[in-house]
């Protein structure tokens, strides 16, 4: 008899955890519980752009690992017949610098890596920008890669069960609880650290530049075929508001 498996939460984290488990565990049944998916996660707002940052207290080596392991994935996936339909590409990133700025630990896990030229640097707006980085990435459309993950997770046996789940109680009889809940599982669980911290991501449709520009105060990234996205470092706590606001 296999053993029953519960997932808690439908996002890029609980549909990842769903597929590995499911593709390295034999004689095992996976179940994901959510009330949201696709583009009602809050998977859907992420930029999808690897370089590692914000990373607080992480000691270097995990960053190296999980950052490499990351890179690596993804790389997979665009050199995949399935890069297309996850909506993985590969683009050139921009860091910009108003003095000079150490090479990050990450450095050797791109492509490619090197120093702008003064040259270079005097093409960004502005003219106070003394250093800067370029390297090889990849930026994904999330919402192209949660429909191919859910789609892989369903091929590969898996359920979703479109449910919320208020007490623990009530996912007794697995024999195994993946937490994957993000918000909801602060409330879950009874952990009032787990609070929400929103960034503000403005999209606009139809431009066809292929690049992603990062400075010391702001992101910017101009991906070919998907969006312009402009995102000012502010980060909001306690911001719960997912609803899409259009300004023209």
């Amino acid at each position: 008899m296999p053993h029953e498996i519960a997932v808690l939460g439908a996002g890029v984290i609980g549909l990842a955890a769903g597929i590995r488990l499911l593709e390295q565990v034999q004689d095992i049944k996976v179940t994901i519980y959510a009330d949201l998916t696709g583009n009602e996660t809050t998977s859907r707002g992420s930029g999808g752009l690897w370089q590692p940052y914000s990373l607080g207290d992480t000691p270097g080596h995990l960053v190296l690992r999980w950052g490499g392991d990351t890179l690596k994935h993804f790389l997979s996936i665009f050199n995949s017949p399935a890069g297309a339909t996850a909506g993985t590409q590969l683009i050139s990133g921009y860091q910009l610098w108003q003095e000079y700025e150490a090479d990050p630990i990450w450095k050797d896990l791109p492509p490619s890596f090197r120093h702008l030229t003064p040259r270079e640097l005097a093409t960004f707006p502005g003219s106070t920008w003394k250093h800067g980085w370029k390297w090889t990435t990849v930026i994904t459309d999330m919402q192209m890669y949660m429909h191919y993950l859910m789609q892989r997770f369903v091929q590969a046996g898996g359920e979703l069960r479109h449910q919320t789940i208020g007490k623990l109680a009530e996912l007794a009889d697995y024999d195994l609880l993946v937490n994957c809940g993000g918000l909801r599982a602060g409330k879950l669980f009874g952990d009032d650290k787990v609070i929400p911290v929103r960034c503000l991501v403005s999209c606009i449709s139809g431009l066809f530049l292929k690049s992603a520009v990062l400075g010391q105060t702001s992101l910017t990234v101009l991906v070919l075929g998907l969006q312009f996205v402009s995102t000012p470092i502010a980060l909001h706590t306690m911001q719960v508001d997912t609803q899409v606001h259009l300004h023209m």
